[in-house]
């Protein structure tokens, strides 16, 4: 049902014209986003052609400009591959980048998101533990400060679900920062939709906050022991796992992406964190 009704609102928004002139970059995502969640609605099949540019720009309302810029991002991102007389196919799954920022968007737009963040949850646990391992070994003062920031955020914000989540994102980053290591940079950044989407359903439980597993895996980066670090992550998101099967339980997956103003009362868990070195 969220399905039908997300692909909807995107042929509403889309219906109208854009202005004379330039395509602007909003209006080329909303296009690409529009023809984006068609494909991973099923309505184009990978191996199949979308269909042709006067027909797309008739049904979406846009210049052949605008059309191409969007299939410009689509391709960038691995779904397309556009062919000289053949026209553009819909590449298969294995194909797309699902690290793209946009692409990332789109799939949590589709609804049902549980399967999607426990492979989220599988891509992680190969990497996040290794990342503090050498955040341990290689982090600088200014990521301490960092770190160190990020977690009395989460400490000072546990009445506000949206100021929580936005401190626990800053927390995951900071630790790919510290490795000072190129290659781990980019990751925080671009799984950010998926990461606060499931920082979202985790912190919707009040009891679940997992404040002291994230500062053990914070004193754990700061002592420069890599091993503790390394085990402390483990620990943080065996946890996080166990809170996110909770949360996707029939009935609780929809509350908790729902609900947008307090996480809940201070639970025993938390108590006295604020206040920890």
């Amino acid at each position: 049902m969220a399905r039908k009704q997300t692909l909807g609102k995107t042929k509403t928004k889309i219906a109208s014209r854009e202005p004379k002139g330039a395509p602007s970059e909003k209006r080329t995502l909303q296009i690409a986003r529009a023809i984006g969640l068609r494909i991973l609605a099923g309505d184009y099949q990978p191996g199949s052609n979308i269909p042709v540019e006067p027909e797309l720009c008739r049904e979406l309302g846009v210049s052949r400009t605008v059309l191409r810029e969007a299939i410009n991002l689509l391709t960038a991102n691995g779904m397309v591959t556009p062919r000289v007389k053949v026209g553009t196919v819909i590449n298969p799954r294995a194909q797309w980048n699902f690290l793209d920022p946009a692409l990332l968007d789109w799939l949590l737009a589709m609804g049902d998101i549980g399967p999607f963040l426990m492979k989220l949850s599988e891509f992680r646990h190969a990497l996040e533990p290794a990342a503090a391992s050498l955040a341990a070994v290689n982090a600088t003062f200014e990521d301490f400060e960092r770190l160190h920031r990020a977690y009395e955020d989460m400490a000072a914000s546990t009445d506000n679900l949206e100021a929580w989540v936005a401190a626990d994102f800053r927390f995951h980053q900071a630790i790919y920062l510290a490795t000072r290591n190129e290659f781990f940079w980019p990751v925080g950044r671009l799984l950010e939709p998926a990461l606060i989407a499931g920082f979202r359903v985790i912190g919707s439980a009040h009891n679940q906050q997992c404040l002291p597993e994230h500062r053990a895996v914070r004193d754990a980066i700061i002592a420069r022991e890599p091993h503790r670090a390394y085990q402390a992550v483990v620990d943080l998101m065996r946890t996080s796992d166990s809170d996110l099967v909770q949360m996707l339980a029939p009935g609780k997956e929809k509350a908790g992406l729902a609900k947008k103003g307090k996480i809940g009362s201070k639970s025993p868990r938390a108590g006295g964190i604020a206040k920890a070195s």
